[in-house]
């Protein structure tokens, strides 16, 4: 069995050590990339894997590393210390990576839609997760985005375990073999439970910053649900900034950045789902926060709120990462205000000002109305904008027939429309990392 390591960890994390460690005492063939190490870019959010290059990414970097060594391994073992009930940004920018393994092309799984695979075997998953301290809920969303990937990876089998603490040797051993040995195991998604918005009153908030999570910056569906809510807080007498985490989070920028987002009332967070949760440069950014404001103490007249939209029509598809989202604000001492979950946002916002979209939006729009009102009162998001997006804006059969006759026009229009169903990586023995590199 050829086993590959993804190895989320920070360079100073003792914890990934002795995992890795376990890992090795138990496949001692496997293959280790520590992801710190590689050169691997921010998904450009561009689709070129699937009309420009299918199969492939754009960028040529690390990251094709990555893609392939997963789809010639037998088994793949994420390693990550927990961030938010998520993974580090680390793995995370790598595992935004592996969307050239899937196509563009939408099926349907036990009512819910994914994207078609593009091979015909994947490899199974297991994911080690560690933290300081016990976190139930930290866990359980955990535990969900790992089930989560293991549907849209196609694994037979995606498990994981959570450590806490510092465990003995012998007992870090024998959870990691239980966990790595080919036991039986299903895709099974654990239920997740809404996080519930901390209904207390607080100030009005003076001060607004939107993070807009999205390599598309100014033109993503993102900035735009964003916008149209700064501009009805804006037009309760707010202040309002928009702060785009892929062009402002550089080394020497960030300081000044985490200085005006400590000193928000109420942070927005808007962002597109990416493989379940939120983008890698955006947990990265997050990690920053959290840093900054350590030892700040609870924050009781301060929120924050997400705003999530991802490329499948049923906005079910954003419960992880609003409740990542959720975890971010406990981790930082704000409360949380609630998250508004937007499926369909390619087809249904685009890269268009939302008053500028005909009556598709109109639920949206009321949605992000009521939330405007109730976060410039004090209040968190009201249950009834949720419920005004509790269903897809345009019918899922309607919504994935276009969508895929659009990629079908997108992979003509690059003369690739012959090749969007390619397996690039399908060779015999698979492709080995010196190959790659």
């Amino acid at each position: 069995m050829r086993t590959l390591v993804l190895d989320g960890s920070a360079a100073d994390d003792t914890r990934a050590a002795a995992v890795r460690a376990a890992i090795l005492a138990v496949r001692p063939d496997a293959q280790v990339l520590r992801l710190r190490d590689l050169t691997i870019g921010n998904c450009a959010g561009d689709f070129f894997c699937w009309i420009r290059s299918p199969g492939q990414c754009n960028v040529d970097d690390d990251n094709r590393v990555v893609a392939a060594e997963m789809m010639a391994a037998d088994l793949m073992i994420l390693l990550t210390p927990v961030a938010f009930g998520g993974y580090s940004a680390h793995l995370k920018r790598a595992v935004d990576h592996i969307l050239p393994n899937v196509t563009p092309f939408f099926r349907s799984i036990g009512g819910e839609t994914h994207h078609r695979p593009r091979y015909r075997r994947y490899p199974d998953v297991a994911v080690v997760g560690w933290m300081p301290d016990p976190d139930e809920r930290a866990e359980e969303v955990f535990r969900h985005l790992v089930a989560r990937n293991g549907i849209n990876f196609y694994a037979d089998r995606a498990r994981c375990d959570v450590l806490v603490g510092d465990l003995p040797g012998e007992e870090l051993h024998g959870r990691v073999r239980a966990l790595v040995e080919d036991r039986p195991g299903s895709v099974a998604v654990p239920p997740l439970a809404p996080d519930v918005p901390d209904e207390g009153q607080s100030a009005a908030p003076g001060r607004v910053v939107l993070l807009t999570g999205s390599p598309r910056t100014a033109t993503s569906s993102s900035h735009f649900l964003g916008q149209y809510l700064l501009d009805r807080l804006a037009e309760h007498g707010t202040e309002v900034e928009e702060i785009q985490v892929y062009t402002s989070m550089g080394a020497r920028r960030r300081p000044a950045v985490l200085d005006r987002i400590a000193a928000a009332d109420l942070l927005v967070l808007a962002f597109p789902l990416y493989v379940d949760a939120l983008p890698g440069p955006l947990v990265a950014a997050l990690e920053h926060v959290r840093a900054h404001e350590a030892g700040s103490g609870p924050h009781p007249d301060r929120r924050l709120v997400a705003l999530v939209n991802c490329g499948f029509p049923e906005p079910a598809h954003n419960t992880t990462a609003v409740a990542i989202a959720a975890q971010f604000a406990r981790s930082v001492g704000v409360r949380w205000g609630g998250g508004l979950s937007l499926g369909g946002g390619e087809g249904t916002v685009g890269r268009r000002p939302l008053n500028e979209i005909g009556r598709i939006a109109a639920p949206l729009r009321e949605a992000l109305d009521l939330a405007a009102t109730a976060l410039a009162d004090g209040r968190p998001i009201p249950a009834a904008a949720n419920a005004l997006l509790g269903r897809p804006l345009i019918p899922s059969r309607v919504y994935t027939t276009v969508a895929n006759l659009a990629w079908v026009g997108k992979g003509y229009g690059n003369g690739v429309a012959r090749r969007l169903l390619a397996r690039p990586l399908e060779r015999a023995g698979g492709w080995g990392y010196d190959e790659i590199t």
